[in-house]
């Protein structure tokens, strides 16, 4: 799927508003235009936001996961070692068990539990264009804010820091 022009100049305005530092993005086709907007988004991390998201990091506990969870957990994490250059493992856990949480009593059409549709978009973010850790935390927690009754806006700017809830705030509204 290409991303628009206007879409990546209504991002570009968003994110330029927020001082960061930007890269240039070239409309793409179908191959590389959404790679380039998340790897253009990723980029946009701010260094008080990785400091936030280490910080919280060392809080996070797995050992409540029922096994089921837990074999997704890991198959995630094994994922991250084998395709990302680096990531912190408890900043995607943590995300992983928003995800979990914002979703627990929500279903797919098929009956699945409805996590298993961001978990999804999480490995095609690693595998198919493996980009980094903000973005996986970002396919992780795409639709917990417009799908889930438990998470706002706030909550992910509060756990991950305002980047991320940028980029999960605009990902809601495409």
């Amino acid at each position: 799927m290409a991303i628009g022009a206007g879409a990546q100049n209504l991002i570009l305005d968003q994110i330029r508003g927020m001082g960061s530092q930007t890269i240039s993005i070239q409309p793409g086709g179908e191959s590389n235009g959404l790679s380039n907007m998340m790897a253009f988004l990723s980029d946009t991390l701010k260094e008080k936001d990785v400091q936030a998201l280490k910080k919280k990091s060392n809080d996070f506990d797995t050992s409540g996961l029922n096994s089921y969870l837990k074999s997704d957990l890991d198959n995630l994490l094994n994922d991250c070692k084998s395709s990302l250059v680096s990531f912190d493992e408890q900043i995607i856990s943590r995300a992983f068990h928003f995800c979990v949480e914002g979703f627990v009593n929500k279903e797919l059409k098929s009956g699945e539990p409805y996590y298993k549709h961001p978990l999804a978009v999480a490995h095609i973010v690693i595998k198919e264009i493996p980009l980094d850790q903000i973005s996986v935390v970002c396919a992780l927690l795409h639709d917990v804010v417009t799908v889930s009754d438990i998470y706002t806006i706030k909550d992910i700017q509060s756990e991950f820091g305002q980047t991320i809830a940028e980029i999960v705030g605009g990902i809601g509204k495409i």
